[in-house]
């Protein structure tokens, strides 16, 4: 939502927002057989999206997870599966 954009525009990191397909900004319909394995595959694309952004690969500070909602499922599928990468998960 616009005013937690806003809040984490604030702080002093690098911020990604990642739509779910056939949502938002995304293409394709929503699945929820794909749910989870989208999550996963945007975790592979992560190094290109830093390079593209011009943020170091791997990213020289903590990284956390977060999910709103439904994405508070794909947070915690990655944060399992990502534990030893990431240093945070917020739900």
């Amino acid at each position: 939502s616009y005013p937690l954009r806003v809040s984490l525009e604030r702080l002093p990191a690098n911020v990604i927002f990642v739509d779910h397909r056939g949502t938002g900004w995304s293409s394709g319909p929503f699945r929820w057989s794909t749910f989870c394995s989208d999550a996963e595959q945007f975790m592979v694309a992560m190094p290109g999206v830093c390079k593209r952004s011009g943020v170091p690969w791997p990213y020289p500070g903590s990284m956390v997870v977060m999910g709103r909602s439904l994405g508070s499922v794909q947070a915690v599928h990655l944060a399992s599966l990502y534990a030893g990468q990431l240093d945070a998960l917020v739900l």
